[in-house]
């Protein structure tokens, strides 16, 4: 699924422009998440989730 970045953490913003993607899976509800950013929330559960 693809995960929000955490806007908060990135002061309002959606996160260093990288130009990759980052994986990683949730840690509430063991869903595979990718994002554009390494700090980001679960799109099924909203947990926080840190992307490497």
């Amino acid at each position: 699924m693809v995960a929000w970045p955490d806007r908060d953490y990135y002061d309002g913003g959606l996160g260093i422009d990288q130009g990759l993607w980052e994986n990683g899976r949730c840690l509430s509800c063991d869903i595979e998440v990718t994002s554009n950013a390494k700090r980001a929330f679960c799109p099924y559960c909203g947990s926080a989730c840190a992307l490497t």
